[in-house]
Formats: C-alpha cells, structure tokens, sequence
C-alpha cells in the first residue's frame, strides 16, 4: 500500500509540473476611452435666471466644471473632472445662496446631483462604465437648472397662498 500511494504521489507531481502548458486568468475588459458624444447638452437658461447665476461665483465655477466633462476623452480626464465638481459642488452648498434661489426646492436637487457625481466617482473607481452614471448626473445638473427657470417664471406669491 506505502508503495502505491509513493507511485501516485510522484504521478501527481510529474503531472503537476508540466511545462509549455500556461494557465491565464480572464482579464476584465478595460474602459480606457469616454466618450463626450452621446451625453447630454446642458439646457440653457432664460436671461433672468443668467443674471442671477452670473452673480453668484460659485455655481459660475461649478458650471464651468461641468463644461470640462464634455472635453474629457478618457477615464483619467474624467476623473480629475469629477473630484474638482465634488470640490466645487461643496463649496456651493457651504455658500450663500442668492435670496431668490435660497429655497429647499435647489437644495434638495444639489443633493441629488451631489448624489450623482458620487455614484460616477465610484463607477471610476470601481472601474464599471460611466456612460449611464455620467447621464444621470447630467441630468440631475439640468433639473436644477430647469428649477431655477420655474423660480423665476413663478410670479405667485408663496405668502398669499398659505395665508388663505
């Protein structure tokens, strides 16, 4: 019995070291390039809602660094791209809002699209596609500008309605 389990072990090891035979693990496809091309245009605003953003400095900078999305060409640009909006979109909520739009109905919609600019940084980082998570953010960029627009456009006066 010793001498048969000796025999097998020795077939096992000859087997086991053969040579020419490499084993390879599948590699995870890599998305190296982005595209700009099928994301979203940022809607634009009437000249009303212009002249409040252009007075306010930090949503300026934040639209800026939104305009820097579409020029990315590859997962690193995007990246840069993004931490600078999460910068950005912080220093936006730390600041004074215009009293126009110093309402819950903007500062709930910079949640979400602070929300989204997370979801696209851990798509980076966990190296998924960002196509979707970029579009969603996008999105929810140009909800609030279309929140902004529905400020402004609105022409009732919030106290005579709860007064009644």
């Amino acid at each position: 019995m010793p001498k048969i389990l000796l025999i097998f072990l020795c077939l096992l090891s000859l087997l086991s070291c053969r040579e020419g035979e490499e084993t390879t693990l599948p590699q995870r496809e890599e998305f190296t390039v982005f595209s700009a091309d099928s994301l979203p245009r940022v809607i634009p605003v009437n000249k009303e809602v212009e002249g409040i953003l252009l007075n306010w400095p930090e949503f300026r900078e934040l639209e800026n660094a939104f305009q820097r999305v579409y020029q990315a060409e590859n997962r690193e640009d995007l990246a840069l791209n993004i931490d600078e909006l999460i910068e950005k979109q912080t220093a936006l909520e730390g600041a004074d809002y215009p009293p126009k739009f110093d309402t819950p109905k903007i500062k709930s919609r910079q949640k979400v699209l602070k929300t989204y600019i997370l979801k696209v940084k851990g798509a980076l980082i966990y190296r998924q596609d960002l196509v979707e998570p970029t579009v969603d953010m996008l999105e929810a960029y140009n909800a609030m500008r279309s929140q902004f627009e529905v400020i402004v456009n609105n022409k009732l006066e919030n106290e005579l309605i709860l007064d009644e």
